[in-house]
């Protein structure tokens, strides 16, 4: 019985195979197993190959991927590393994620590449400009953290 189990579960593990098993009887009533046929077989496995799944090509994983992410309501990679110029009158600041301004103050918003807006946050003369103090700066627990986006 163990060598049944042993074979059975060896079968398992293999994964999908194409082979034909023979159990046979041999001398004082054992058991053998075998890939060729016996003149007695007590029982016979076949085991039909399948052909291994085709993965799909690279801009279908890509698109499946990007269809992922949506989906999970997580942005793209490009949103993720862009940041914001944003305007109201006469002051600039520049924020990592999309502009929004007091009530009632009407706030325009503009694409910029995440390294233009780190370079104008930490310029030295980035205080002179109106509206710094609304920049998107990390706070030490961020940049202590590694979570600071610039």
């Amino acid at each position: 019985m163990r060598s049944i189990t042993f074979v059975l579960l060896l079968l398992l593990l293999c994964g999908p195979i194409s082979a034909s098993v023979y159990e046979c009887r041999a001398e004082h009533g054992v058991r053998q197993f075998s890939d060729r046929p016996c003149a007695d077989p007590i029982k016979a496995w076949s085991f039909p190959a399948e052909p291994p799944p085709t993965p799909p090509s690279k801009p279908e994983r890509k698109r499946a991927e990007k269809a992922a992410r949506q989906q999970r309501g997580r942005p793209d990679r490009s949103e993720r590393m862009a940041s914001f110029r944003c305007t109201a009158g006469a002051r600039v600041w520049y924020q990592h994620e999309r502009c929004s301004g007091a009530k009632g103050e009407s706030v325009h918003s503009e694409r910029v590449a995440r390294k233009e807006a780190c370079r104008e946050i930490s310029r030295p003369a980035a205080s002179l400009r109106r509206g710094s103090e609304r920049d998107g700066r990390a706070t030490p627990y961020e940049k202590a953290s590694g979570r600071d986006p610039c």
